[in-house]
């Protein structure tokens, strides 16, 4: 009989109250593949990096992520693990503004972003191969959710693909 109050006791005390629910991040969905591959010319290892990009509703680019994978010249094999970072995009990054004044002229410059909120992981080929395959992807990180589109899918499966074959020879 005492059981049974408790268990009442805790059904009905729990009705009424509201359960925490995680706050809705604003969703993302990718839309642009991009990439390039570096070679050293002095040690002649290579960075090999695959860049999807995530635009907002107003088409402003807000967020990618950076597969990155290196080999060193002496290895035969590429290294079998990825390095992932996702870096928040600011819209104000777009039109830098930069100038300096040089004994009272003022001269334009060229800027360029060296820095940005980033954050970075690292997995195996295989870990990145399985989420290659997989039907849907979101990534949650810097307060978003990064949705990758199916074309952005389909291309890195084949990154992932090549570089897992890089790996094995």
């Amino acid at each position: 009989m005492r059981v049974q109050w408790l268990c009442v006791l805790l059904v009905v005390v729990g009705i009424g109250v509201p359960r925490p629910t995680a706050a809705q991040a604003e969703r993302l969905t990718g839309c642009c593949i991009g990439g390039d591959l570096r070679t050293d010319a002095e040690s002649g290892g290579r960075l090999e990096r695959f860049t999807l990009e995530f635009r907002d509703a107003a088409g402003t680019p807000r967020a990618q992520i950076d597969f990155r994978t290196a080999r060193a010249a002496d290895t035969p094999a590429a290294t079998r693990v990825v390095d992932v970072i996702v870096s928040e995009l600011v819209a104000a990054d777009q039109h830098l503004d930069l100038s300096i004044v040089i004994d009272g002229t003022l001269t334009a410059q060229a800027g360029r972003i060296v820095g940005r909120r980033s954050v970075a992981s690292t997995m195996t080929l295989e870990e990145l191969q399985r989420l290659s395959n997989a039907r849907s992807v979101v990534e949650r990180a810097l307060g978003v959710e990064l949705e990758f589109s199916a074309m952005q899918l389909q291309m890195l499966h084949t990154v992932a693909e090549r570089w897992a074959d890089a790996a094995a020879k």
